[in-house]
C-alpha cells in the first residue's frame, strides 16, 4: 500500500461541472495505471489544494466514487482506491447521472419502464436453466445480507438477482440494457444498504416465488411495487445523506 504522489492530480479549467471533471480525471489515472488498487489518497484538504477547487466539490466527487465502488473509506485511516477493483464504469452518462440532482430518480424511471416487463417475461419464458439461475442469484443475495462482506456484497448480489431475471427472459438485448445500468443499480444498492441491510429481501423472495409459479402478471406487479419502494427509500436516503 502506497500514498499517491502529491503532484499526481492536476488543476484544470472547469468545463462542465467540477465534480464530473474530477471523476473523469480520477478514472483516467486508474486506466493509465498511475493510480492502483490499495493506494491511499491525500486528505480532502490536500486534494482541494492540488486541484484548485473547493473541498465540497472534492467531497461530492469522492462520494460518487465511493458509491460506484472505486474508492473506500477506512475509519481512522483515510480514503483508499478499492483493493478489489474488478472494472471501471467508463460510460460518460454514469458520471452525469451520479452527479446530477435527479440521478437516482432518472435511473428508477428507466428501471420501472423496463424491469417489470422483464420479470413478466421471465415468468412466462424461463427454461429450467433460467429458473436455476434465478434461484442461485436469490440465495446468494439472501446469504450476502447476513454475511460479514458488508454493503458491497449485498448490492452486488442484488444486482445479480435482477440480471438473472433478464437472462431468464431470453432476450439478450434486455440483458445488455441492464448491464449498461449495472454500476448505477449497484450504487443505488450501496446507498440503500448503508441505510438498512436486507430491506429488499422480502420483495425479492416474492418475485422469485411468482416466477417459479409462472405467474407473469403477479411477477410483473411485484417488481413494479418493489421498484416504487426502492424509489421512495432512495429519495429519503438522499435527503438525509
Amino acid at each position: 500500500m502506497t500514498r499517491v504522489d502529491d503532484d499526481l492530480f492536476q488543476q484544470f479549467e472547469p468545463r462542465g461541472t467540477v465534480g464530473q471533471i474530477l471523476l473523469r480525471q480520477f478514472v483516467g489515472l486508474l486506466r493509465d495505471g498511475r493510480l492502483r488498487p490499495g493506494d491511499k489518497l491525500p486528505p480532502e484538504r490536500e486534494l482541494a489544494t492540488m486541484l484548485g477547487i473547493s473541498r465540497p466539490s472534492v467531497r461530492q466527487a469522492l462520494s460518487a466514487l465511493g458509491l460506484i465502488g472505486i474508492i473506500e473509506s477506512r475509519q481512522g485511516s483515510g480514503t483508499y482506491v478499492a483493493e478489489n477493483l474488478a472494472r471501471l464504469p467508463l460510460e460518460p452518462f454514469i458520471y452525469r447521472l451520479l452527479l446530477n440532482q435527479g440521478s437516482f430518480d432518472e435511473l428508477m424511471e428507466v428501471r420501472r419502464l423496463i424491469e417489470p416487463a422483464v420479470t413478466g417475461l421471465a415468468a412466462e419464458r424461463a427454461t429450467q436453466e433460467g429458473i436455476e439461475g434465478i434461484e442461485r442469484a436469490f440465495k446468494r443475495y439472501q446469504a450476502a445480507i447476513s454475511s460479514d462482506d458488508g454493503v458491497d456484497a449485498e448490492a452486488e448480489s442484488g444486482t445479480e438477482f435482477h440480471r438473472a431475471l433478464a437472462v431468464a427472459a431470453g432476450n439478450s438485448t434486455l440483458v445488455a440494457l441492464l448491464d449498461g445500468l449495472r454500476d448505477l443499480i449497484g450504487a443505488a444498492g450501496r446507498l440503500l444498504g448503508s441505510e438498512e441491510r436486507g430491506a429488499s429481501l422480502t420483495a425479492h423472495r416474492q418475485i422469485y416465488k411468482a416466477v417459479l409459479k409462472r405467474d407473469g402478471p403477479r411477477a410483473e406487479r411485484l417488481m413494479r411495487e418493489h421498484l416504487d419502494d426502492v424509489s421512495k427509500r432512495l429519495r429519503a436516503a438522499k435527503k438525509t445523506g
